[in-house]
C-alpha cells in the first residue's frame, strides 16, 4: 500500500482526507508480537477500557436509581398532600352542607310552629 503525506486537516478538512484509512506496516506487526514487553503491556491494559465503561455505567445506575428513588418519595409525598387537601375540602363541604341543612329544617319547624292550627 502506498504511504500517505501527512497533512494539517485542523484548518479546513477535506472529504478526501475525512474518509481515509489508518495504515500501518506489517512488518512491524511481528514485533509487537513477539517482544515481551509490548506484551505484557497490551495483555495488562487489555480490559481497562471494558472495566472503565462498566465502572462508568455502574455510577450511571447507581445514579439513576438514587434520583427515581427521591423522585417517586416525592411524588408519593405530593399524592398524599393532594389526597388530604381533597379528604379535608370535601369533609368542610360536607359540614357545611349539614349544618346548612340543619338551619333550614330548624327555620321550616318554627314556620310550621308559627302557623295557626286551622290552617294545618
Amino acid at each position: 500500500p502506498e504511504e500517505e503525506e501527512y497533512v494539517n486537516t485542523f484548518d479546513s478538512p477535506s472529504d478526501e482526507l475525512r474518509n481515509s484509512l489508518v495504515l500501518f506496516d506489517e512488518e512491524k506487526l511481528s514485533i509487537l508480537r513477539d517482544d515481551i514487553s509490548v506484551a505484557f503491556v497490551l495483555e495488562a491494559l487489555d480490559g481497562d477500557l471494558s472495566q472503565g465503561l462498566n465502572l462508568i455505567s455502574k455510577v450511571f445506575e447507581r445514579e439513576m436509581n438514587g434520583i427515581v428513588e427521591t423522585v417517586h418519595l416525592e411524588n408519593r409525598a405530593f399524592f398524599g398532600t393532594y389526597m388530604a387537601m381533597v379528604l379535608l375540602t370535601y369533609l368542610a363541604l360536607f359540614r357545611k352542607t349539614m349544618d346548612g341543612s340543619r338551619t333550614e329544617t330548624n327555620l321550616s319547624r318554627q314556620f310550621v310552629a308559627m302557623m295557626p292550627s286551622h290552617v294545618l
